[in-house]
């Protein structure tokens, strides 16, 4: 039977056993020296069990105290924004009459409208005709003179 001394509480043989206490244990203990709830040493009793637990380089959050809203998780410390990308199709009769029908019902294009364009290039118009007029930059916006 070996003697050591208990880091992490623990209960052994129906007996609880607090930080700083010694409990003997017959056989291996090496799972328990490995999880680091008992050592073969004596336990410093001044430091509270709680923080063994704590980790060693806990996250920090970096700022000055001025600032207004939350750090960058992606890597960009100097508030740079980047522009979007339009990331819209560009429709060409070269493209097959199926991807135009999918495009336009995307778009927005009636079902009816589609069926009755003759050929691509009417489809061609029909989507460009729905972007037109869906585009913020095109449309007036009846608030814009409040």
């Amino acid at each position: 039977m070996t003697t050591y001394y208990v880091r992490k509480t623990v209960s052994h043989n129906g007996k609880r056993y607090s930080r700083g206490e010694t409990v003997d244990i017959e056989g291996s203990a090496e799972q328990l020296l490995a999880a680091g709830v008992i050592q073969e040493g004596p336990v410093e009793a001044t430091s509270p069990e709680k923080n063994e637990d704590k980790p060693e380089n806990e996250p920090t959050v970096g700022g000055d105290k001025n600032e207004l809203g939350e750090p960058s998780i992606d890597g960009r410390d100097d508030g740079e924004r980047t522009e979007a990308t339009d990331v819209t199709v560009e429709v060409t009769e070269d493209m097959k009459r199926d991807e135009l029908e999918a495009i336009a019902i995307k778009e927005g294009v009636t079902e009816a409208a589609i069926s009755d364009a003759p050929n691509k290039a009417a489809l061609v118009d029909l989507i460009k005709e729905k972007r037109a007029a869906t585009d913020p930059a095109t449309t007036n916006d009846p608030s814009a003179g409040l």
